[in-house]
């Protein structure tokens, strides 16, 4: 099968399945008096493509999906993840919502044949960054590229986004940018001085030159794939020397990441534990299961005889030494050495509180600790800092009232993965999530325009039987009878109750 046949038989699927649906939200106005959007998706990577998907597949189809990347470079596949294939296995499925004929293996057949296939170890990255775009033209998604969302801010009856091409309004938000590739959320250890920067030092998340690193010293600190990858990274664009400094003193032999990757009661069970469940599986995965590098990204250091890893080997300290760095080592015995540059591959740390673009709503958004305290023995701060999210991934107010339009955003990143587990962040689950958000967003909007749903019912007059004996012109219209079953108010105020009634109980 070729590309343009997939394509056919991807609109083919799309017809017999009458999808999307079509659009059945009330057309409203913004505070500006304008019609605003349903639904806005910040972010056009995997997971604010898959939300968008979903969303249009069950009607909703005034919405936006907006990147501040230029087509082709959203997300952090073509950007800061420096390997040559990703961590998943080719057997996941990909973006499918359900439907085979999106799944990875299918679009990789028939641009590559059934043979490159087999021989496929893993998915490669630019592969997989051109399957993200041919997700995104086959479904023909509504896409806006290079628009940067600054804010986003409380309004009546909606979320106001200040972006680069001036406000917009809209019923929903969806909060899909990753998380993993802003200075925002990266972990810089304590004893790295913030004066190296940008010139003699760099974050992994970061655009590096690498060519400027030809011919020069390189330092990299770390011990998962990311630090790996960086350090062969330079080597290959010809650094003269890497060393690639590990705090511990051994490589981390098992991903126990993988169950919880691929594991259906964790992925699609979670958001349904209790909450001292969710607490002790987060720090069962963060805090006492380590990701290693993949045996691809050994076997590539490896490659390379200029790479040298150094294991228990902390870097207790990084300071400007002319024109260049002091490496302060705190192995036994502690020892100093040089560097002319330092990549710090040390990870992220997934938390509202460091996404600068929601801070006017975060006065008023629970988070975890206000709402479990664990037993001492499984205390871990950083989870206590993540948003605690409904069970359709919106975040919820700390104190009940004091912030209603806090409820119209989604989170769909690694800052709700205590809330929701793998679904909001990665590869293997992010199907389960964007289906997740899109019922919580049809129960959301269906509540607030019940009055306009029951309008479609009532005005509803095609008759069945016209040109037949049994056609009665005279009939009673329906609407006049139905207005007496029960108030529009009434079923209003009902169905909200039941969209904002509590989400979690605590444990």
């Amino acid at each position: 099968m070729t590309l343009p046949e997939l394509e056919r038989q991807v609109r083919r699927d799309l017809e017999d399945l009458t999808l999307p649906r079509a659009n059945w939200p009330c057309a409203r106005p913004g505070p500006d008096g304008r019609p605003m959007h349903d639904v806005v998706v910040v972010g056009a990577g995997h997971c604010g493509l898959l939300a968008g998907a979903a969303l249009l597949f069950k009607g909703i189809r005034n919405i936006e999906i907006l990147d501040q990347a230029a087509q082709g470079r959203e997300g952090i596949w073509s950007n800061s993840a420096r390997m040559p294939t990703l961590r998943s296995p080719k057997t996941l499925p990909g973006m499918t919502l359900g439907l085979p004929n999106l799944t990875f293996r299918r679009w990789y057949e028939a641009a590559f044949g059934s043979l490159a296939w087999e021989a496929l170890g893993r998915f490669p990255t630019d592969a997989w960054q051109s399957y993200m775009t041919w997700f995104r033209q086959v479904l023909r998604l509504p896409v806006t590229n290079e628009v940067v969302v600054q804010a986003v801010l409380p309004a009546d009856g909606c979320l106001t986004l200040l972006t680069s091409r001036g406000p917009m309004h809209a019923r929903r938000v969806v909060w899909a940018t990753g998380g993993t590739n802003s200075l925002d959320t990266a972990v810089l250890p304590d004893g790295i001085a913030r004066e190296l920067w940008p010139d003699l030092a760099a974050h992994s998340c970061e655009d590096i030159d690498f060519v400027r690193l030809a011919g020069r010293r390189v330092a990299v600190l770390g011990g998962g794939a990311s630090a790996f990858d960086n350090a062969c990274t330079a080597i290959e664009h010809g650094a003269a020397r890497v060393d690639l400094h590990v705090r511990d003193g051994h490589l981390c032999q098992v991903n126990r990441y993988l169950p919880y990757l691929t594991t259906c009661g964790i992925s699609d069970g979670w958001t349904g534990l209790p909450d001292a469940d969710r607490w002790a599986m987060a720090v069962l995965v963060y805090r006492d299961s380590r990701n290693p590098p993949t045996l691809d990204s050994v076997q590539r250091l490896m490659a390379h005889a200029n790479v040298h890893l150094h294991l228990g080997s902390p870097v207790l300290a990084a300071s400007l030494d002319g024109d260049g760095i002091a490496l302060c080592i705190g192995s036994a015995p502690e020892r100093n050495e040089r560097a002319d540059f330092l990549i710090v591959a040390t990870g992220f740390r997934s938390e509202l509180a460091r996404l600068p673009e929601l801070r006017g709503l975060l006065p008023h958004a629970a988070l975890w600790r206000d709402r479990y305290t664990p037993p001492p023995e499984l205390a871990m701060p950083e989870l206590g800092n993540q948003a605690y999210l409904d069970v359709g991934l919106a975040l919820t107010e700390r104190v009940p009232g004091s912030c209603p339009a806090l409820r119209r955003l989604h989170i769909f990143t690694r800052a709700g993965e205590v809330s929701a587990g793998s679904m909001v962040s990665n590869i293997a689950n992010a199907n389960v999530g964007a289906e997740r958000i899109a019922v919580g967003i049809t129960h959301a909007l269906a509540a607030e325009d019940v009055v306009h749903l029951r309008a479609t019912i009532t005005g509803f007059e095609r008759p069945e039987f016209e040109g037949t004996p049994f056609y009665a012109p005279e009939r009673v219209p329906f609407a006049a009878n139905a207005a007496s079953v029960v108030s529009a108010s009434a079923i209003s105020t009902s169905a909200a109750a039941s969209v904002n009634g509590p989400a979690h109980s605590t444990s």
